[in-house]
């Protein structure tokens, strides 16, 4: 029988040991994330977007590098310039603002006929279409919002102080400027005779995710002389930002796609510690990755231990030989989506060529 080192919520193990070259895993504290009633609401998120976050380049010989999987024209040498690599990497407070804009999404548009043309498209009437394909263009979703509502709802409180406007006009202005290579497969149903067969849209871009128009209107001269002071009361009082949002946001959204709780940012503090700087991009990544396993009905998924670090986008850990660092912030990040309720229990073992690997159970309940 293989020697199995197991932890749970509900049965903490006693200390465990760790085999030689293993990623060892540390005693849980049971401290799950109290959940709010079963008609929880849901967000969605695209799934082509979530794959796009979890891509991770694992060090294998001969492997391609990201410019080298699109045509040559797709990509303009200022962008493969701006790019560092393929898919899309956030930092934590880049993160929280998408989820924050996939929650007013949701809010501002038809979110309950799947079937509908408007179904996930905002509420910001636009007749711009953008290429998306050789001979196809689609209709990106924009959000009208007014700079309150956006504050609100990325704080998830109704005060908020001159610091904090700052900072998400900071991440706000990052977010926009950031530049990614999305390469992806839409696969759709098509009718042919008596028989129905897949047929795939391969989809190579780089762009932005979201573009911003700040627009504050009906100004008198005092009311612009104090603009230019710095005064955000006006802007407040009479601004409305348009966000226009990139295609991928809500590609197939209403039928591939990864369901969040609403709440799920305020969620993610409580779970790292209840201060919104103990949430890393690993923990996140973790929590995507095991969020989309639920929406595929999979409740017990493995990856190699020497995988995981690439995944979670600790390359640099990995690099720099920094073994302990790289174990606590793996252990963090499980412990975390175990306070989650997310993952019930985690085995480690050696897999059928000798590899250590990890497998997670999941709450198939998650709310």
């Amino acid at each position: 029988m293989r020697n199995e080192k197991v932890k749970s919520l509900k049965q903490p193990p006693s200390e465990p040991t760790t085999e030689a070259g293993a990623i060892g895993l540390f005693k849980v504290t049971p401290s799950p994330v109290s959940e709010p009633s079963p008609k929880v609401p849901k967000v969605r998120q695209s799934g082509h977007f979530v794959d796009q976050k979890l891509k991770y380049d694992f060090p294998v010989n001969d492997q391609p590098r990201p410019f080298d999987l699109i045509d040559p024209n797709t990509i303009g040498e200022v962008e493969k310039w701006a790019v560092k690599c393929e898919g899309i990497r956030l930092t934590v407070s880049e993160d929280r603002l998408v989820m924050t804009l996939s929650s007013l999404l949701k809010d501002k548009s038809e979110s309950k006929n799947a079937d509908s043309n408007k179904f996930y498209a905002g509420n910001y009437p636009t007749t711009e279409v953008v290429p998306w394909g050789i001979k196809e263009y689609v209709k990106r979703p924009h959000l009208r919002v007014v700079p309150a509502e956006l504050y609100k709802a990325y704080l998830g409180k109704e005060k908020y102080s001159g610091q904090e406007i700052k900072d998400i006009k900071k991440t706000l202005a990052s977010l926009a400027d950031k530049i990614f290579l999305m390469t992806y497969d839409r696969v759709r149903k098509v009718q042919v005779g008596n028989k129905t067969e897949n047929r795939t849209d391969r989809i190579e871009m780089v762009k932005r995710l979201i573009e911003i128009v700040s627009y504050t209107r009906d100004l008198t001269d005092a009311e612009v002389a104090k603009l230019d002071k710095g005064d955000e009361r006006i802007r407040q009082a009479k601004g409305e930002l348009i966000i226009a949002l990139n295609p991928i946001l809500t590609d197939q959204i209403n039928s591939k796609y990864v369901e969040y709780p609403w709440d799920i940012n305020r969620r993610m503090v409580l779970a790292a510690g209840g201060h919104p700087r103990k949430v890393t991009q690993a923990m996140i990544l973790l929590r995507d990755y095991m969020l989309r396993e639920l929406s595929a009905k999979r409740y017990a998924c493995q990856i190699n231990a020497d995988k995981l670090p690439y995944l979670l986008k600790l390359d640099n850990y990995v690099k720099q030989s920094r073994n302990d660092l790289l174990r606590k912030t793996i252990e963090k990040a499980i412990q975390t989506c175990m306070n989650l309720n997310l993952i019930l229990k985690v085995v480690q073992d050696r897999g059928a060529e000798g590899q250590d690997k990890y497998t997670f159970f999941l709450n198939r309940d998650f709310k």
